[in-house]
């Protein structure tokens, strides 16, 4: 899909938000980042996504994800023994964020499969280090991540009186430090794509504290944090998902 497709797909979602939730405060799509997503799920060859806070992305990287569904299932379906294939697990800590989100799901869309997960993130300790974590992230295989929350409003409690929740009560101004990925990287394959949206500082702890062998980029016109899985495949299983990752099937 061409940027101008993109352009026009995201809007015309918009225009039909707009009238549904006109009593609600939206924010506007973002369509240079959310293209820069598009694309990268695409170029990727994703096979399932998480995505921490839901969005606009949510709308982006499922219709990704479709295109990437039609595309390859047959081969994933015949040579990757992959958990739950073409779904896009999504977790926010507010349901009402949340469903606004879901709702701009179009019908054409409906063979990705969504899983809504709504859970709080709390201040805690990992590594020695003070972060926090979402309460549950229940079991699911992805090679694409988006870290776009929580945000720091939506983190509760403290550790030794700190939070990362400074600032008025109004706004929040605190860093980012969600640790999530941290205790998920032992179980991630070869070949997964990680993407932060700006939260540098987030990016930086990932990067000091994660132990297996990531290549990082920083893409600043988009502000995003790139890291890459770059390993030897576990075993048949994982390298048939390189294969089709690293595009040796000559197909698209």
């Amino acid at each position: 899909m061409s940027a101008i497709q993109f352009e026009e797909f995201i809007l015309s979602i918009a225009a039909e938000t707009t009238n549904k939730f006109e009593d609600k405060a939206l924010y506007p799509p973002e369509l240079v980042d959310l293209y820069s997503l598009y694309t990268k799920v695409r170029n990727n060859r994703s096979v399932a996504i998480i995505e921490f806070g839901s969005g606009w992305s949510t709308l982006a990287l499922a219709r990704a994800l479709d295109e990437n569904r039609l595309s390859f299932s047959q081969y994933v379906e015949d040579n990757v023994r992959h958990p739950n294939p073409f779904s896009l697990m999504t977790v926010d800590c507010s349901k009402g964020f949340q469903t606004l989100a879901l709702d701009r799901i179009p019908k054409e869309l409906s063979e990705t499969i969504i899983v809504p997960v709504i859970s709080e993130a709390k201040m805690s300790v990992l590594n020695g280090q003070i972060c926090h974590l979402y309460d549950q992230v229940p079991p699911f295989t992805a090679d694409f991540i988006y870290l776009d929350g929580p945000d720091c409003d939506q983190v509760s409690g403290d550790v030794n009186g700190f939070s990362v929740r400074s600032g008025s009560n109004e706004y929040a101004y605190g860093l980012p430090m969600a640790a999530d990925l941290i205790l998920l990287e032992p179980f991630l394959w070869p070949g997964t794509l990680l993407v932060t949206d700006g939260r540098g500082a987030n990016a930086s702890f990932l990067k000091n504290n994660f132990k297996r062998n990531w290549l990082y980029r920083y893409d600043k016109k988009c502000d995003q944090h790139l890291f890459q899985l770059f390993e030897e495949p576990f075993g048949g299983i994982s390298e048939s998902l390189l294969i089709l990752k690293e595009g040796r099937l000559g197909v698209e």
